[in-house]
């Protein structure tokens, strides 16, 4: 088993995150990616609490990235986004089960703080 696997595993098990506000800063123009860990075999998936500020950003892209062969096991929520206007914009992310309407009360979120220049 590889290190990054390992460290993996351990932050997805003891729900340890970055920060609960993480800080981005981000040229005009730049594409760049928020890599969340995830783990899709439980069925919980990382989404955007609400729709990304379309005025600053462009949301491009999500997809899921294993780390490894292993099916449902561990692996990355990969959000990709482009920045288009100078600003600040914060971007919430909440772990859940996509069918579940309703949130359970220890709901796991992500907030990231983008300082577009």
């Amino acid at each position: 088993m590889n290190l990054g696997l390992l460290l993996h595993i351990v932050l997805s098990c003891t729900n340890l995150m970055p920060p609960e506000d993480s800080v981005r800063r981000v040229r005009q123009g730049e594409v760049f990616t928020i890599s969340l860990p995830s783990s899709i075999g439980t069925g919980y998936t990382w989404q955007l609490a609400r729709p990304a500020d379309s005025t600053h950003l462009t949301f491009m892209s999500k997809r899921y990235i294993a780390a490894n062969d292993l099916d449902g096991g561990p692996g990355t929520d990969q959000f990709t986004f482009r920045a288009v206007k100078k600003g600040r914009v914060r971007l919430r992310f909440q772990y859940v089960r996509p069918w579940e309407k309703t949130l359970p009360k220890d709901t796991r979120y992500q907030t990231f703080s983008i300082t577009i220049f």
